[in-house]
């Protein structure tokens, strides 16, 4: 198996590397940033109020629940999103499917 994947790494390296860089950006989306912006409708920013930490008890703390929950919730879904790009992949061009499906 670690022939195959070695063989699949060669062969479509590009697809690896678009894949880390898709990755990178959907992780650099900071929904508490952007929901502390919308909820105070630019007036402030999460990274300067409490703690100094953009994340959701951060946010719940300096802003509020729904906020909060908000931000969480879309912090689930770039993982959501990213793992739903991920079926796209072409498996049976890299010729793991084989390789990855039970015998």
């Amino acid at each position: 198996m670690f022939s195959v994947l070695t063989q699949a790494f060669a062969d479509n390296w590009y697809l690896f590397l678009i894949t880390a860089v898709i990755a990178y950006l959907i992780g650099s989306i900071n929904p508490a940033v952007i929901v502390t912006k919308i909820v105070t409708k630019g007036q402030k920013d999460i990274r300067e109020m409490g703690s100094g930490n953009a994340g959701f008890t951060n946010v719940l703390r300096s802003v509020g629940k729904v906020p909060a929950i908000i931000t969480i919730v879309c912090d689930a879904l770039k993982c959501i999103l990213f793992s739903c790009s991920l079926l796209t992949f072409p498996t049976e061009e890299l010729g793991l499917s084989s390789a990855t499906s039970p015998a």
